[in-house]
């Protein structure tokens, strides 16, 4: 029978042929809106590839092929993203989207998990099967928003272990900050995904997987609702060995480096601080 497809999107844009940075495009702009200014350094980009990259400055064709973002494609994806996008969602409609929408997502997420094999015992006969690797695998939080997320995600993979980074976005810089952690022992051993709803310049994501490559993690997986272009180039240049799985691509960051068209602050829509 027809069962949950969830597939890569053609999305209509590919990474600039450098790194360094560059002004954005003005025409591609909508006006009345200023150019950018803080966010200048993150390019817009424009064009069309099957898997969102292009360009062997930021990612190698290994990776490519190894599909390092991931856009989920399901009409239940899309319908539940109208519903977070919307401004007149009140939050605990937001929240219950949210949860249901990670619902969706986990099966492109845990598809990452690592598994042992292991003998088991049914009332008939002794067959094979699969336990996770042990320690248990780590949620990660980037708090706050990222709360949203690994609740959802720990609902269906109750055995995980949940740790907490504090990073936070610079209003006038709009650099990371670093400011918590609280992770689970071993943390070395285990792996890791990180849950953040946003990746916009991709700031905080670089600066937690920073952080966990530098205590010995590997098979780190990034999960996001929405990521802008910019982000995502920023993020795969820091880290192209780390998969990105996001519920939609967005077209480009505004002159305060929030995501277009987006859905706002994730944490404020969530907690009710709007």
């Amino acid at each position: 029978g027809d069962g949950l497809i969830l597939g890569l999107r053609s999305d209509s844009w590919a990474l600039a042929k450098s790194t360094q940075p560059k002004c954005p495009d003005k025409s591609a702009l909508p006006p009345p809106k200023p150019e950018l200014k803080s966010c200048a350094k993150h390019p817009i980009v424009s064009g069309s590839t099957s898997f969102g990259f292009a360009g062997p400055d930021i990612m190698s064709q290994s990776a490519l092929s190894e599909q390092m973002l991931t856009v989920l494609e399901h009409p239940l994806i899309r319908t539940k993203m109208t519903v977070l996008r919307n401004k007149q969602t009140p939050p605990d409609q937001f929240r219950r989207t949210l949860h249901e929408m990670t619902g969706l997502m986990s099966f492109a997420v845990f598809a990452h998990l690592h598994t042992d094999p292991v003998n088991v015992d049914t009332p008939l006969e002794t067959t094979a099967g699969e336990a996770l690797q042990q320690p248990v695998p780590c949620l990660l939080s980037i708090l706050r928003a990222g709360n949203g997320i690994v609740d959802a995600l720990s609902a269906l993979l109750p055995d995980a272990a949940v740790g907490h980074l504090g990073v936070q976005r610079d209003p006038v810089t709009h650099k990371p900050i670093y400011y918590y952690e609280k992770l689970p022992p071993e943390i070395d051993k285990r792996q890791v995904i990180i849950a953040d709803p946003m990746l916009a310049t991709g700031g905080s994501a670089i600066m937690a997987a920073d952080h966990l490559t530098k205590k010995g993690c590997r098979g780190l997986v990034f999960v996001c609702l929405i990521a802008a272009p910019e982000g995502v180039a920023a993020f795969h240049a820091a880290h192209p060995d780390i998969p990105v799985i996001t519920a939609a691509l967005d077209r480009q960051l505004d002159e305060n480096c929030y995501i277009l068209p987006g859905l706002g602050d994730a944490g404020d829509r969530i907690y009710n601080t709007v």
